[in-house]
């Protein structure tokens, strides 16, 4: 019955490379916070999650270089909407995020 529940709604509870508590994808494996909750890898709640590929028309990908201000690290992301909010190496917030349109 439960496993009738899960596959009808696409429920998943694969956890593997996503964050425990808010389901994104890790970018890379030396990631060690969700860039988009802080959420450190391994913790969070792990609720099953809809898992669903869905198809978003709107602006072209952006070119953002993010910036931690607590250990310094910094990345470039390509993406049409990011809401990237901290950094994936130490879990700190970002303050310094440059957008430039390709």
């Amino acid at each position: 019955m439960i496993l009738d529940f899960f596959s009808k709604h696409k429920l998943s509870r694969n956890y593997d490379g996503r964050c425990g508590n808010c389901h994104t994808p890790f970018d890379s494996t030396d990631d060690e916070f969700c860039r988009y909750c802080g959420t450190k890898r391994g913790e969070g709640k792990f609720l099953p999650y809809e898992n669903f590929q869905g198809c978003v028309y709107g602006p072209p990908p952006v070119k953002r270089t993010h910036t931690c201000d607590n250990c310094g690290y910094s990345w470039d992301t390509r993406r049409m909407i990011d809401r990237s909010g901290y950094c994936p190496r130490c879990g700190g917030t970002i303050s310094t995020v440059k957008s430039d349109h390709e």
